[in-house]
């Protein structure tokens, strides 16, 4: 499996319809998941939190469980597809996980620590500049291809410090594998004179390596 990811966290929504063309075989919930490894249906974890779009295929066994406030752990996949909207004339990209197989957790599970693990083998198909952020920490961005079981996502993905000097050094089309977590970001953009806030998905990278092809790179590039 090229693109696995392991999530507890608690329900923040009502079941609903996915949109677009997942409308009429998949159904949706908002899932919050502490970042710093807190427990989200403790009232006292402060967060930082992220929350993802969890996407269900409607004939999924134990849907009615799924309501607001409810502790769950479930293994997917994240998926993306691009979409044209047309209030803004542009092409979206619409990142969600899948999920295969999910429970409700028990009353001992609800009292464990959240989980955002992911692991991706893919294909490193663009990559963005290395930057130094006012912090002084180096950044770089990248799109990962991943071939999912059906479907093929490009997934964003952001690689921080010695971990983005060594993917700057590498070429696109390099195959590697990676772990971290999956974030949702909030970001303010200007439509004509109106700001916006929109939210976008991304993996964090906490480390990565090897493939045959990554090895050989690895010699190649000295790194």
């Amino acid at each position: 499996m090229n693109d696995k990811i392991l999530l507890r966290g608690t329900v923040t929504s009502e079941l609903r319809e996915c949109p677009g063309r997942f409308k009429e075989d998949y159904l949706q919930v908002e899932l919050k998941c502490s970042r710093r490894g807190g427990n989200s249906k403790d009232v006292d974890c402060k967060g930082p939190f992220d929350v993802l779009k969890i996407y269900f295929q409607r004939d999924m066994s134990g849907l009615h469980l799924l309501t607001n406030d409810v502790k769950i752990q479930l293994i997917g996949e994240i998926c993306t597809y691009s979409y044209f909207n047309k209030n803004s004339g542009k092409e979206h990209t619409n990142t969600f996980v899948m999920c295969r197989s999910f429970k409700v957790c028990n009353s001992q599970e609800e009292n464990e620590r959240d989980v955002d693990e992911v692991d991706l083998i893919g294909t490193l198909c663009k990559k963005h500049d290395l930057r130094i952020t006012a912090a002084g920490k180096a950044l770089t961005s990248t799109i990962m291809k991943v071939m999912g079981e059906g479907h093929t996502s490009f997934i964003p993905c952001i690689f921080w410090q010695r971990h983005a000097e060594q993917v700057d050094e590498l070429p696109e089309g390099i195959t590697f594998n990676l772990s971290g977590r999956l974030q949702s970001r909030d970001y303010t953009k200007k439509t004509g004179d109106k700001e916006v806030v929109r939210t976008t998905y991304e993996v964090v990278v906490h480390k990565f390596g090897m493939t045959e092809n990554f090895i050989k790179a690895l010699a190649q590039y000295s790194i």
